[in-house]
């Protein structure tokens, strides 16, 4: 598997498990000074640590000589505008100085390098990342202010998300139950260079009313930041998904192909297509993804029974009050 598949797949479990901290990606730096092949990729602000990612980007001229470089003890971290610092206590897969860690240009796999400090005071919105070779200020971090926590579902297992949509049968809005989710994710160079495309591995989602919207579910309850919108005297329904590590959203129209199957697509924020490709992204670069949602069937089509066996007690089943009356 090469680094894109890597990277996807090490992103796609990152999103999917619980987020442990405050998360950024590709963070906004307000300026960087005195290594510009050094670039932070990821920053996690956790209660007992602050562990940054970076990306090395190796000098082309080097050649078969490669790229000799390493991280200095007394690196540190700092909020921006504040004396106070906070030193590195942990390196992974790159030297301390005065050892060297040799990097080379035609490397396969993007060159990267994780080093931990302690926790940050709360409410830290910028930060300083400075070491002998490179001073990167004003680090922009994500202000999950404005993405505040959100509610998970009341149930954990597909079967247990079953039950409660067939219990429900008659009320169910067309867009309600479990569906399949496939997810192709197109690669272009500018406005319209197709470059490749790659599929995702399926998914199973759960969407559910809330209120005046439809939000979506993983199939462990866990929620994916995301909601249906059902369009005003129109058929269909208008998507937006939320990217709180990027500070980015996406945002479609459903187009229906039947009422079992209908299709989203959207570009993914900058950001995002960034960590995605890593060492081969370029300014310019986007990422489409077209999304096909497969209904799960509640019931046998030619005898009606459900598809799961109701004499058996579900220990999963809560109570559903949560998501609110209809």
């Amino acid at each position: 598997m090469g680094h894109r598949g890597m990277t996807i797949f090490s992103l796609l479990l990152f999103l999917l498990l619980p987020v442990q901290g405050q998360v950024t990606i590709f963070p906004v730096v307000d300026r960087a000074a005195r290594n510009e092949q050094v670039e932070v990729m990821r920053v996690e602000v956790k209660e007992s640590l602050t562990v940054i990612d970076f990306l090395f980007h190796p000098s082309p001229l080097s050649g078969e000589n490669g790229n000799w470089t390493c991280v200095d003890r007394s690196t540190y971290i700092t909020p921006t505008g504040r004396e106070e610092r906070l030193y590195m206590i942990m390196a992974k897969d790159i030297s301390i100085c005065p050892k060297m860690t040799k990097i080379y240009s035609d490397e396969k796999e993007p060159f990267t390098y994780r080093l931990s400090f302690p926790p940050l005071p709360q409410g830290v919105l910028k930060i300083d990342i400075v070491g002998r070779n490179s001073r990167l200020e004003g680090v922009n971090l994500t202000n999950m202010a404005n993405y505040p926590p959100a509610d998970s579902a009341p149930f954990r297992t597909q079967e247990a998300f079953l039950r409660f949509f067939y219990a429900r049968l008659d009320s169910l809005d067309p867009i309600e139950g479990l569906w399949k989710l496939l997810v192709r994710r197109q690669h272009y160079m500018g406005a319209g260079n197709y470059l490749d495309e790659e599929a995702l591995p399926p998914t199973v989602v759960a969407i559910m009313r809330k209120g005046d919207v439809f939000e979506t579910y993983d199939d462990t309850g866990r929620n994916r930041r995301e909601y249906f919108r059902k369009l005003s005297g129109k058929k269909g329904y208008f998507f937006r998904t939320v990217y709180p590590e990027v500070e980015g959203e996406a945002s479609a129209y459903t187009i229906f192909s039947g009422p079992d199957r209908f299709y989203l697509k959207y570009e993914l924020p900058e950001r995002l297509t960034h960590y995605y490709l890593l060492g081969e992204y370029l300014p310019g670069t986007r990422m489409i993804e077209i999304a096909e949602y497969r209904r799960v069937q509640l019931s046998d089509k030619e005898t009606g029974r459900p598809v799961f066996d109701l004499s058996r007690d579900s220990s999963e089943l809560k109570d559903p009050s949560p998501f609110g009356g209809r």
